[in-house]
């Protein structure tokens, strides 16, 4: 008692504290995939290409918004560039509105129109 929480904090939890990592938390999925017979996985009606030899095969992909990886069996096989869903929304945006429920026609308008301005 009769302690400021200055005095906390500096001797608690200033001795603990780390810097923040250099590069910003990016938010990716993941999903398992089966490669078709055309080796290829699909991802949001999008298909990406991997290493013939994995016809049939199951695959784990991660995706953020810029890059779709291909893992399998926790080798990276394969690296793309993600290609924008249907309605040219970044991956991302296409997210955040399928998991909070806010799609609505003047979302999806306001969003295609703001990308092409």
């Amino acid at each position: 008692m009769g302690r400021t929480r200055r005095q906390e904090f500096e001797e608690i939890d200033l001795p603990n504290l780390r810097p923040l990592p250099e590069k910003p938390y990016e938010y990716a999925i993941r999903k398992t995939a089966r490669v078709n017979i055309d080796y290829h996985v699909e991802f949001e009606k999008h298909f990406y290409s991997v290493p013939y030899l994995l016809i049939h095969q199951e695959v784990d992909l991660r995706v953020t918004e810029h890059l779709v990886q291909v893992f399998h069996k926790g080798k990276d096989v394969a690296v793309h560039h993600a290609a924008l869903n249907q309605v040219d929304i970044p991956l991302c945006e296409s997210i955040c509105l399928l998991t909070t429920n806010l799609w609505t026609k003047s979302t999806r308008t306001n969003c295609s129109l703001g990308l092409k301005t």
